[in-house]
């Protein structure tokens, strides 16, 4: 037997025990290292692993440096955020992970405004490290929505949902990037907020 067909034959036992075996499931438990991986990268995993909807900021920066030895996927990707100083907001179990203290307290925006069935529109997507403008380019391919974005949009961002709405996904990739948001009947308006001005 050649080396070659022992590979081909691991290969093929490898993708049989990976499409038979869950993507994620109760009771799994994570045995990995991580030396030098950037935390964005590791966050995504283990929410894929835990069965989470997570949308990762592009602020989001650092090296894990862990073993984990037999730890629950979102135990671990808590401890990770934590760990590394990062705030995570739940939007109706869509977790928002950033760096700013006040991605916990931002306002969320309104969408009163957007056309029913914009408002109504289920997103699925699962993207890691990818440019806010593509990413908006590609949400926006499927719908007849203008996006107005001011810069960021190079800036980078990890995201996994499964059928939210519009709005939500919207909301999330505001609150990760600092911007707010405006919802038109058929638009959506992306900018800084004005400063706070000084008391003084």
């Amino acid at each position: 037997m050649s080396e070659g067909n022992g590979i081909v034959r691991l290969v093929r036992a490898l993708m049989v025990l990976a499409l038979s075996a869950p993507l994620f499931a109760e009771g799994v438990l994570v045995h990995r290292e991580y030396d030098g991986t950037p935390v964005s990268q590791v966050l995504f995993e283990l929410s894929g692993l835990a069965g989470r909807e997570v949308v990762i900021g592009d602020e989001v920066r650092g090296l894990v440096h862990a073993k984990l030895a037999g730890v629950s996927p979102f135990r671990a990707f808590t401890d990770i955020v934590r760990a590394h100083g990062l705030v995570v907001r739940d939007l109706s179990g869509l977790l928002v992970v950033g760096s700013r203290p006040s991605l916990a307290t931002d306002r969320l925006p309104a969408f009163d405004a957007l056309g029913p069935r914009f408002r109504d529109l289920k997103v699925s997507l699962s993207l890691e490290g990818v440019q806010l403008g593509k990413l908006l380019k590609l949400i926006g391919r499927e719908v007849d929505l203008s996006w107005i974005v001011k810069p960021p949009v190079g800036a980078r961002v990890s995201a996994r949902v499964s059928a939210r709405s519009l709005p939500q996904v919207v909301s999330a990739l505001a609150l990760v990037m600092g911007l707010t948001c405006e919802a038109r009947p058929d638009a959506i308006v992306f900018f800084r907020p004005d400063p706070v001005p000084n008391s003084r």
